[in-house]
């Protein structure tokens, strides 16, 4: 979208103007999971959990990677030793604490058993398609240096540790910043 563009035209003047060195990219999770997202991509009633991420979902997916890819192209072109680090989400909790995931599900008469598996399945989809365009954006533009990388936060966060259906509690994001901060680093480890 447009405001996504002007907003990430300021973030790639503020890498040139900072001379940053890191780049944290946090994006497609509301894409996904957030905004009545998911009744526009799901199969409704009760079907085997492979079956209710249908086409709608694909096409979301890719439009997704699109936006993130451009983001990541625009930041490499702007500074080209920039190390961009990228992650994906850990399985989020359709608990019914939040609009987002237990009451679309429960809209489109997905038994409540299988909500836990079709999260895990849509988080899954987007780690693998993430991790296979850093992968292929880092051969591209860093020769294949490992300076595009994808951070996994899947089993990062225990029970305790979500605040509603998508957000972790201070504990839970203390516990992502720690990943963070340990891929952050990993170039000043020698």
């Amino acid at each position: 979208s447009q405001g996504m563009a002007d907003f990430f035209e300021s973030v790639v003047s503020d890498i040139k103007t900072f001379k940053a060195d890191v780049l944290l990219l946090s994006a497609g999770g509301n894409d996904l999971l957030g905004g009545g997202a998911l009744e526009g991509v799901l199969r409704g009633g009760d079907r085997p959990v492979g079956h209710y991420l249908g086409p709608d979902f694909a096409i979301r997916l890719e439009e997704v990677l699109t936006r993130i890819e451009r983001m990541v192209r625009a930041a490499k072109a702007s500074a080209p030793d920039l190390r961009i680090l990228l992650h994906s989400y850990d399985y989020a909790r359709p608990s019914g604490r939040g609009p987002w995931l237990r009451d679309p599900m429960d809209r489109l008469g997905i038994p409540r058993g299988k909500h836990p598996a079709i999260v895990r399945a849509i988080v899954n989809a987007f780690h693998t398609r993430l991790n296979a365009l850093a992968d292929a954006l880092d051969v591209e533009l860093a020769d294949d240096r490992g300076e595009i990388v994808v951070i996994d936060l899947r089993k990062t966060l225990g029970p305790g540790d979500w605040y509603d259906e998508l957000h972790p509690t201070s504990d839970g994001f203390a516990r992502i910043a720690r990943k963070f901060r340990a891929e952050i680093i990993k170039p000043l480890i020698v």
